[in-house]
Parts: structure tokens; sequence; C-alpha cells
């Protein structure tokens, strides 16, 4: 059984969407880079934010996201190389939904 209304989780998911400021990965230099953010949505019960990551070179050892209030909001490790020859988007997709009770 659920307890939360689908109108209420979506009023969550969209004020999540607008809470989210930036993106950013942690290169190889010690250097945190924001991603440009080229769309935001929220597609089911999902909110989704389609990156740009910047034409230089590099390799990121982690991925944080910044809130409106400057804090991390989230972050995890991850290994990506890229070459400036690339171009090279991150789709980052976070799912909100109330899973079922169990007794």
């Amino acid at each position: 059984m659920k307890i939360w209304k689908e109108a209420f989780l979506n009023k969550i998911r969209a004020y999540w969407l607008n809470k989210i400021d930036r993106v950013q990965i942690l290169t190889g230099e010690n250097r945190w880079t924001d991603l440009e953010i080229v769309s935001r949505s929220v597609e089911g019960n999902a909110v989704v934010l389609f990156t740009r990551v910047p034409d230089s070179e590099f390799t990121a050892l982690s991925i944080r996201i910044i809130d409106t209030d400057g804090d991390v909001a989230g972050a995890t490790p991850e290994s990506i190389s890229k070459t400036s020859a690339d171009t090279f988007y991150i789709t980052f997709k976070f799912p909100l939904y109330e899973s079922e009770r169990r007794s």
C-alpha cells in the first residue's frame, strides 16, 4: 500500500529539479569544473538532466551535484576520460517514487 499521492510526488520532483543549480566533475588536476546543463525535465517518475562536458581534454574522478543553496546535494566517484576531439554529453536520471510498503 502506498501513502503518497502522485500529484504530491510530482510536486517534489519539480522542486528537486528547480533546486539543482549545477553539475560538476572533479578533474585529474584536482579542480571542480561545471558541466553545462543543456536541458532539465521531469520524465515519468525521474528528474532528468542532460549535460554537456567542456571541450577540453580531461580525466574525471568524481561527479557532484550542487543545489541552489551552494550545498553538495549528491556525489559519486566516477572515471571518465575525454580527448579534446570528443563531443561528450551525460544524461542523469534520478527516479523518485514510493516503493510498496511491506507488512
